[in-house]
């Protein structure tokens, strides 16, 4: 009576620890279990497969959870507690043995087992039935124990009138006794006798033949370790060890190396997982049954958190080969009926031992199987944590951890220990580990005590570089900014590959837009030059970039005259247009020939009054056409339209790296990142090489200077690389408070605008202390006339700089 109250207890037990592969299993039980409500006749029973139909009702888990207590016949649906009395029924009155005489070693034990577990579990003892359940038991008892007693070497054969004695016969006979233990211990008594069969039907290998003297086969041989346990045996037997290493040794989940009747694979898993299930054990040097298995990878398969043994393999193998229906049995997986090979399977899956019972090593009334602490009696089981092991045996009772990991050997585990701790005299290292055991993990870890490491963290922008650290027991690349809102400062603030999106203004640039000035330049971008209408003083108006006096009929300043039309002082050259190799000189009034008698050597000619070499380079080109490999080539970019992300390159719109952010050690060209590629010595390289003059030296290469012909969108900068020119929005100045207006490498540039002064103060006199190697150059405003040379010498020490830095500063 107490272990019937005890049972409608467990309906309100924590339901367990359910993971996504115990939901699939789950569910293709309930898809079994389906198959076999549908296949009841009306007599009640499946025919000679009853008991094994009505065992997988009764065996099956109240959740998800493979360790969850089995429902038996309380715990489940009143449709479900009338299909087990019907088939119940049908086992008291039609299966031979079970209440009437001539066991049939098959169906009297597998009904036997199925009584067992159904009045074991609280189903009723009447149910109109020829007999009462525990009478049928008690009957079945008997009619197994005459047909062991005729059985060659005390093993169970078929039947009285075909005592053809056989392994698969004798484990169903002895499994059926053993469940029966539950309602008559006495069932038990005869299972030792056995052993002179099972003994004679090994081979010394371990492996097991069906037959003595007959070829061992895997079901046979997982049937023989299932009896020597029923016979009493231990674990640790030597005849008990043999055949859990032929077993090993022979391992087989799928059909395939299996030795034996290709029909018997559900049989044969069975027949293994009750062996392998109830193979537990601690001593050393021997095997036990999670040492077996675990071919398939949990975790390639998709299913964090679960084990990699015997179990897994099964049941993943049963749940990829069950038919539509929610049977099993096809052209791949043959059986001898497909009742039963139903309900092998769906046994396995619900990790059962048809009602068997092996040992109650606490004494608290749950086997050992199905008691959540084996080793300390526990009588309520009770498990606060579902995780399936009873709260006196869980080193965290009140947070699920089914691995009962605790690494530091102190009796709490390791999802709940506030100081997990194995004491060593070595400093910590990057492990995870408190190996002093003060409370701190890897505090004395240091990457390099002198040097900052730099490192990719494999993110854009600000992201893009950290510092090596040690992040949970591994060593780690740390950003040293984290992704912040995006601000115009030329870097890529919240780290998504775009730089100074929707900040900047209509010039490209960061800040207000200037006020048109009468310069010959458009400061507002509007696409109109010196527009501004105070562009210049009172009685002034802007005209060719410069501001001229207002006229009538006179003009204040010597040598010019009053253009009636426009009403402003004009100088004579103001409204000359000369050839290409003329100028237009005011006081002459007109063009003038600055060649004119003048005489050159045959490779020189005269431009502008002086001897040069005939180059583009040098006399430039007619409009329409540009200068290129030396020659004058028609403009292909001339009528080429680009918009504000892109620019023309041989008549093509480019992507502009304008906006891009790289990785760490990636590069933009065209629109792309691309990883750099290195130039550890390109300086050197550089100073050995000599260029043409239209080509310019670069990771030690020749290439063609390209930006000469070439117009960037507002607020890009063109610069010369050796994947092709690009256009780039590049920040070149810096306000240093101790230098002055100085030219910086773009890496210091980056720390300061980060706000990372240490670093950059750290590393400033290193980059600064040799003038020979890393150049200064002081800005001045010029005239316009220069601004384009000055512009040039710029872009060309820049990439110097930039080849410095990577020979001398490249990050680790």
């Amino acid at each position: 009576m107490f272990k019937k109250i005890l049972f409608l207890l467990l309906t309100f037990i924590n339901f367990g620890f359910i993971t996504p592969f115990g939901l699939e299993v789950n569910d293709s039980i309930n898809r079994g279990l389906q198959y076999l409500r549908l296949q009841q006749g009306q007599d009640g029973g499946w025919g000679r497969a009853t008991g094994l139909a009505v065992l997988c009702f009764l065996e099956k888990r109240v959740s998800a959870d493979s360790n969850a207590q089995i429902s038996g016949y309380t715990n489940m649906s009143q449709e479900d507690q009338q299909i087990v009395i019907n088939g119940i029924k049908y086992c008291i009155n039609s299966i031979p043995g079970v209440s009437q005489n001539n066991a049939e070693a098959y169906d009297t034990s597998a009904c036997l087992m199925a009584m067992s577990s159904y009045l074991s579990t609280g189903g009723p003892n009447l149910i109109g039935a020829r007999m009462s359940v525990e009478g049928a038991i008690n009957h079945s008892i008997e009619t197994l124990r005459i047909l062991q007693s005729r059985s060659d070497r005390l093993g169970f054969a078929y039947n009285v009138n075909n005592l053809h004695t056989d392994m698969s016969t004798t484990q169903f006979g002895m499994a059926g006794l053993y469940a029966a233990a539950r309602i008559n211990p006495l069932s038990i008594n005869t299972l030792s006798l056995t052993r002179s069969f099972i003994a004679a039907s090994r081979n010394n290998n371990g492996g097991s033949s069906y037959q003595p003297n007959g070829n061992i086969t895997h079901a046979m041989s997982a049937s023989g370790i299932w009896t020597l346990l029923l016979s009493g045996l231990s674990v640790e037997d030597l005849s008990v060890q043999q055949s859990l290493l032929w077993l090993r040794n022979n391992y087989s989940f799928d059909n395939s190396n299996r030795i034996g009747d290709g029909r018997s694979y559900f049989y044969y898993l069975w027949s293994s997982a009750k062996a392998l299930e109830v193979s537990t054990g601690n001593t050393a040097g021997m095997i036990y049954g999670d040492q077996i298995g675990g071919i398939l990878d949990p975790i390639a398969l998709g299913y964090q958190g679960e084990n990699s043994r015997w179990y897994f393999d099964f049941a993943y193998n049963l749940i990829n080969i069950q038919n539509n229906d929610g049977s099993w049995c096809n052209s791949n997986y043959q059986c001898w009926n497909k009742i039963s090979a139903t309900s092998y399977s769906l046994l396995v899956l619900m990790r059962s031992l048809g009602g068997v019972c092996i040992g109650d090593e606490d004494l608290d009334e749950f086997c050992n199987i199905e008691d959540n602490c084996p080793s300390a009696s526990n009588p309520d089981q009770s498990d606060i944590d579902g995780d399936g092991i009873g709260d006196i045996c869980d080193n965290c009772f009140d947070i699920q951890n089914v691995d009962q990991q605790d690494i530091d050997n102190d009796g709490v585990g390791d999802v709940c220990d506030p100081l997990i701790c194995t004491y060593t005299e070595e400093e910590d290292i990057c492990d995870g580990i408190d190996q002093d055991c003060d409370g701190l993990i890897d505090e004395d870890f240091v990457v390099n005590e002198n040097t900052i490491e730099y490192c990719s963290t494999g993110q854009l922008g600000i992201c893009s570089y950290g510092i090596l650290n040690c992040i949970s027991g591994n060593i780690t690349c740390v950003p040293y900014n984290a992704a912040a809102v995006e601000s115009c400062n030329y870097f890529d603030d919240d780290c998504d590959g775009i730089i100074d999106e929707g900040t900047i203004n209509q010039c490209g640039q960061c800040g207000g837009i200037q006020i048109d000035i009468c310069d010959g330049v458009d400061q507002d971008c509007d696409g109109e030059v010196d527009n501004h209408l105070n562009a210049c003083p009172e009685y002034m108006i802007c005209y060719n970039g410069e501001c001229r006096n207002m006229c009538d009929i006179e003009c204040p300043q010597q040598g010019t005259f009053c253009d009636n039309e426009l009403n402003i002082c004009l100088y004579p050259c103001d409204s000359i247009t000369c050839s290409r190799n003329e100028t237009c000189i005011n006081d002459n009034f007109g063009c003038v020939d600055l060649c004119e008698n003048i005489i050159c050597n045959d490779d020189l000619i005269c431009w502008q009054g002086q001897c040069v070499q005939n180059t583009c380079e040098i006399v430039g080109c007619d409009d329409g056409s540009i200068c290129y490999d030396n020659e004058c080539v028609p403009d292909v970019c001339q009528s080429v339209v680009c918009d504000t992300s892109s620019f023309c390159r041989n008549g093509q719109c480019i992507p502009s790296c304008a906006f891009i952010s790289c990785r760490h050690n990636e590069t933009c060209y065209d629109g792309l990142c691309l990883e750099d590629n290195d130039c550890d010595d390109c300086e050197e390289l550089c100073q050995m090489i000599s260029c043409d003059i239209s080509d310019t030296c670069i990771n030690g290469q020749c290439i063609e200077i390209e930006c000469d012909n070439i117009t960037c969108p507002n607020g890009q900068t063109c610069i010369e690389n050796p994947r092709g020119a690009q256009c780039v929005r590049i920040k070149l100045i810096l306000d240093d408070p101790d230098q002055g207006t100085i030219l910086q490498d773009m890496f210091l540039l980056d720390l300061v605008d980060r706000g990372l002064e240490n670093i950059y103060n750290d590393k400033k006199d290193m980059y600064n202390s040799d003038q020979n190697q890393y150049s200064s150059s002081k800005v001045s405003c010029q005239s316009n006339k220069d601004f384009k040379s000055d512009l040039f010498i710029i872009f060309l020490v820049f990439i110097t700089f930039i080849c410095f830095y990577r020979r001398n500063e490249k990050f680790k």
